[in-house]
């Protein structure tokens, strides 16, 4: 039975794939380090998303025959799952720089982060010192990573 890719749930994966755990502990975590080895994970292609979702399925479930289609329940259900880890990163994204933003008594809201996008300087440790080798090494970029990456 083909649906549209978001109205899949859980329940319409292959028989097999609950077991053990295997889709929530191995499965989509997987899914997850592969799509953050990605250069542009924010704008993947279908094609290539569905290609690494084969060839993962393949290692993590030997014994059941089935292959993810675009049009299938397996494929369905990482794409939900993405869309929320993406919403999930911009969430927590808005909710860091409105909290620092509040606790912030130096500069207006608005001025504090017109100084920290200039350069993108709130992805440096100092942003009055911009070392291109410690780009990400913030502590905006670390609690980011942190919470919603790996909660």
């Amino acid at each position: 039975v083909s649906k549209l890719c978001s109205s899949y749930l859980n329940m319409d994966l292959p028989p097999g794939c609950h077991e053990d755990g295997k889709w929530v502990q191995v499965f989509l975590p997987t899914v997850f380090l592969w799509l953050g080895t990605q250069e542009e994970l924010w704008v993947l292609a279908d094609a290539k998303l569905l290609k690494a979702c084969k060839e993962i399925f393949k290692v993590v479930y030997p014994d059941i025959c089935y292959s993810p289609t675009m049009s299938g329940s397996v494929f369905g259900v990482v794409m939900q799952c993405v869309g929320e880890w993406h919403s999930n990163f911009g969430f927590t994204a808005l909710a860091i720089t409105i909290d620092f933003c509040a606790s912030n008594q130096d500069l207006m809201p608005a001025e504090l982060l017109n100084l920290l996008l200039a350069q993108y300087a709130f992805l440096y440790p100092n942003p009055d010192n911009i070392d291109k080798s410690e780009t990400f090494h913030s502590a905006f970029v670390q609690e980011l990573l942190a919470t919603a990456h790996l909660s």
